[in-house]
């Protein structure tokens, strides 16, 4: 009797693949968001006042790190300092609401969310755009 396996089936019962990746891995820009490692971030002086706009939790972790890097860095640096803190038991940096630490490197964040970071999108109709980051 041949037996078919349904892909799509089998699939479903593997873990999800998070997009990490080791310190160094990246060289090329994302296909999407335009970010690539050596783009410079630098918080706008008002940045931490639109924090009561509410952009989302990652944007906000990521204007925290910024900030205490000094306000500007390398999304390279950025990342570099989110996958050292990832190897690091007593730093949870990406917690959830529910204060559970999960993995996630920065690419998928400024792909997401650069282009509203900077301004250039809304980040909801009501909310409108806010600008948190200049980029060079």
């Amino acid at each position: 009797m041949n037996e078919k396996i349904n892909a799509k089936k089998a699939e479903g019962n593997t873990p999800k693949k998070q997009n990490v990746l080791k310190q160094g891995d990246f060289t090329a820009t994302t296909t999407s968001g335009g970010a690539n490692a050596n783009m410079v971030l630098t918080l706008t002086d008002n940045a931490l006042d639109l924090m009561s706009n509410n952009p989302p939790r990652q944007v906000v972790l990521v204007c925290q790190l910024l900030n205490n890097l000094g306000g500007s860095a390398t999304i390279g640096q950025l990342n570099g300092y989110i996958l050292q803190s990832m190897n690091d038991t007593n730093c949870s940096y990406w917690v959830d609401k529910k204060s559970e630490k999960y993995v996630q490197d920065i690419y998928p964040v400024m792909s997401a969310y650069l282009d509203k970071m900077i301004g250039n999108q809304e980040w909801t109709a009501k909310k409108g755009k806010f600008t948190l980051v200049g980029v060079s």
